[in-house]
């Protein structure tokens, strides 16, 4: 009883018994509990890599570790179908309205990456509105480390007046890209319509000079 108390597995689940673990948080697990030195950290760090993209192939090459990197792999989708259960079974509401499982699943699960495919009207506003919730009540993620990045910038300003959390930021790709290169570089400015042209002109001519099949299929 006392070595089932203390194997690993039953460590993972009660360090995560209250939210969901993503194969960052198991790997991190794996790595903490089991492994000594930095040349297996590495590995662990190959065959998730290689798990997660599916290229069994390649796992074969390491199949003692493989088979405990599947056992966890196993009890982690249990302890998360499980966890997943019991928050569907909870009242989610966001804006007065109540989320159906699905948005629900969307908002809690705390993936290193999570791709939602849904047709316009279904709710992905509402799921997001959820998912940011979750991160900063329940996770207790200080706002100001979520970024929300949108297509455009009416669509910027509707999310900043539905986010309820003040301190997340929030901005299209193009004021991203601008915030990053106002940080790195002390003199810039954002080229005109003209100077854009004018860049594609010499790049299309130079391509033109160098790679004569490329010429011949520009004129």
């Amino acid at each position: 009883m006392h070595a089932m108390e203390n194997s690993p597995l039953l460590k993972l689940e009660k360090l995560y018994r209250n939210q969901y673990v993503s194969h960052t948080d198991l790997q991190d697990f794996i790595t903490k509990h089991h492994l000594k030195s930095p040349a297996k950290h590495e590995i662990v760090k190959q065959l998730f890599k290689l798990a997660i993209t599916l290229q069994f192939r390649q796992l074969q090459t390491y199949r003692v570790t493989t088979a405990k990197l599947y056992h966890y792999l196993n009890h982690r989708d249990q302890l998360n179908q499980q966890f997943i259960k019991r928050e569907q079974a909870k009242p989610y509401q966001v804006e007065g309205h109540s989320l159906d499982p699905q948005q629900i699943a969307a908002a809690v699960v705390a993936e290193d990456a999570t791709l939602i495919l849904a047709p316009a009207g279904s709710g992905k506003t509402a799921c997001l509105l959820a998912k940011l919730n979750y991160l900063t009540d329940s996770l207790k993620i200080p706002s100001s480390q979520i970024l929300v990045i949108a297509f455009t910038n009416k669509v910027v300003a509707e999310l900043r007046g539905r986010i309820a959390h003040s301190g997340i930021e929030i901005r299209t790709f193009h004021s991203l890209g601008n915030k990053i290169i106002k940080q790195h570089f002390s003199h810039h400015e954002l080229i005109t319509d003209k100077q854009t042209r004018r860049i594609f002109r010499q790049a299309t001519q130079n391509l033109c000079r160098h790679d004569p099949s490329y010429a011949k299929l520009y004129h």
